[in-house]
């Protein structure tokens, strides 16, 4: 099984964040125009998250507008990017400089629709959701009916393809009022366009996602209301992301020391101590969420001490109780997660549990075409690890189909001279034996 070396600790701190919160952010109450240079990205995007929160909006605009020259030395592409255009449009939006938010917006919504292009990615399916429901609103501000129209109706099935018609398939209450305000976007949008019916269908859908009212509107208190109540939610959203990056950090800090202590009890093979501080450490972890890099940081080293010490059993038990979860998870994937299923499955491959192994390696797949892209060269290694296991329980037709695969991305990525792409054709040349029955995967 492949594996990747695990990111050190402040580089797995800043990636939890970036999920968690949609980023990490840093130190306050500095100097924009001295500091500019020894700042990161995600110090500009917390002070500008925290000036929103504060109502200090030139501070916001211009830690935001720093923050977007750092994201674009990150590529054009890049998410990072989008994120802080959106929430630079708030600082306009707030700031009453509608054509500049509107532009911002508009900026934002193209640079996620270039991420999404080259990869699926729901963080960045969510952000695109709020940015085009900003846009809508910029423009319905601006009595720009059509264009508003068009654009909530853009945010309505970007927030369905994500969570389905009624959010069935939706836990993120965030993602409930972006999708409710669009809908009463464009009721309003119906309303002063004179179609009543239209606009009461929005409404009263729209009220079965926003129970709470976060945007109370409906056709008589008109848009002016309605631009109250979403820059009231503007500014609840930047607070909200302080206060979750502060949970967060602080949850890292807790989890830092214990991860440390067991670094260094397996560096001196002291492997029970290291297990009983990486166990603790998990726990820790985990309170971000299962699948945060720290929890799966160290769960990967908890599994590698437990085979160290054949506590076969207890890594069986932990893998089993992981897996489910992990397959179902809806953030983004991360290098961590990666590297704890290539764990999981050794911890039964070293028992030569070939069929138990299985599923652990088909998540990775399905995890690495995710993180990586379809065609990268560490997805060719999984499929290859996958057709292995699949001819060891005498799947031979699946082994086949996955092989093929495999050398399919090492063709298209001119690397069939690797070493890789002879031990797949030595592999394929492998027949089962006369008379022996060959057994399918959908039968396992």
């Amino acid at each position: 099984m492949t594996a990747e070396k695990t990111p050190n600790k402040k580089l797995a701190a800043l990636l939890s964040l970036a999920i968690f919160a949609l980023t990490i952010y840093g130190c306050k109450n500095t100097s924009f125009d001295t500091e500019f240079q020894q700042r990161t990205w995600e110090q500009l995007w917390l002070d500008g998250c925290d000036a929103i929160a504060d109502l200090r909006l030139n501070d916001a605009r211009r830690a935001f507008q720093d923050a977007e020259q750092q994201a674009r030395l990150l590529g054009a592409a890049d998410p990072r990017l989008g994120f802080t255009l959106r929430r630079l449009g708030d600082a306009y939006a707030l700031s009453d400089m509608l054509e500049d938010a509107e532009s911002a917006y508009q900026r934002a919504v193209e640079v996620l629709r270039a991420n999404l292009s080259r990869h699926s990615d729901e963080l960045v399916d969510k952000e695109l959701v709020d940015s085009l429901t900003s846009l809508g609103e910029l423009q319905l501000r601006k009595r720009k009916f059509k264009e508003a129209e068009a654009t909530f109706n853009q945010a309505i099935r970007e927030a369905e393809h994500i969570g389905g018609s009624n959010m069935e398939r939706n836990d993120d209450r965030l993602l409930e009022i972006s999708f409710a305000s669009a809908l009463k976007g464009l009721g309003l949008v119906y309303s002063y366009t004179n179609r009543s019916m239209e606009a009461e269908a929005a409404y009263s859908r729209a009220l079965r996602f926003d129970v709470a009212g976060s945007i109370s509107v409906n056709a008589e208190s008109g848009p002016e209301a309605f631009v109250k109540a979403v820059d009231k939610l503007r500014v609840a959203r930047a607070a909200m992301t302080i206060e979750e990056e502060k949970r967060a950090s602080e949850i890292i800090s807790n989890w830092t020391p214990v991860q440390d202590a067991g670094v260094r009890a397996g560096s001196e093979h002291n492997y029970a101590l290291a297990e009983e501080n990486f166990s603790k450490a998990f726990e820790i972890g985990r309170q971000i969420r299962l699948t945060a890099p720290q929890a799966m940081d160290s769960l990967t080293e908890l599994l590698k001490v437990l085979i160290k010490q054949r506590k076969y059993s207890r890594a069986e038990q932990l893998s089993s109780a992981c897996l489910s979860k992990i397959i179902s998870d809806t953030n983004p994937p991360n290098k961590q997660t990666d590297n704890a299923l290539g764990e999981m499955a050794k911890s039964y491959l070293v028992q030569d549990k070939f069929r138990q192994a299985i599923p652990y390696v088909e998540c990775r797949l399905k995890l690495r075409q995710k993180l990586r892209g379809p065609n990268n060269f560490h997805v060719a290694e999984t499929l290859y690890d996958l057709g292995v296991l699949y001819q060891k329980v005498g799947a031979f037709p699946e082994a086949e189909l996955v092989f093929n695969k495999a050398l399919q991305i090492l063709k298209d990525n001119n690397m069939l001279a690797h070493e890789l792409a002879q031990d797949i054709k030595n592999h394929l040349a492998v027949k089962p034996a006369k008379g022996l029955p060959t057994e399918h995967s959908g039968n396992r």
